[in-house]
């Protein structure tokens, strides 16, 4: 019973820890994606690697939020999952948009099991 119980506690740390997909770490997107939460509704947005170095150095969430401060409104891609091109799902740019910023009450990192097409893919 105990040998059962070990490996049901080491088969379960071995899924909890195992890479899913083949996500790239968000150091490594082409496209950093983010949940912007209002009063009203909430979004995944995002901006491409080139995009956030224009504003600095940093963590991608923290130089959006700093750029969205600092100018008020910043000019995003709104994202949402589509069929790709071999009808897969992926996380495609639907639209430019603007955030205003005092309308925006959260910013989260996203995450997206899909694959991420950048703007110029799309």
């Amino acid at each position: 019973m105990m040998q059962r119980r070990t490996w049901l506690i080491g088969a379960t740390l071995a899924l909890a820890f195992a890479p899913f997909g083949d996500r790239a770490s968000a150091q490594d997107a082409e496209v950093s994606l983010f949940k912007l939460v209002s009063a009203k509704d909430d979004m995944i947005v995002g901006l491409t690697r080139d995009e956030l170095a224009k504003f600095g150095p940093g963590a991608p969430l923290d130089i959006f939020a700093a750029e969205l401060q600092r100018r008020g409104q910043l000019a995003v891609w709104q994202y949402a999952s589509t069929r790709g091109t071999q009808g897969e799902l992926v996380m495609s740019p639907l639209q430019r948009i603007v955030v205003l910023y005092p309308g925006t009450a959260r910013i989260e990192p996203y995450t997206s099991n899909l694959k991420v097409m950048p703007p110029a893919a799309r």
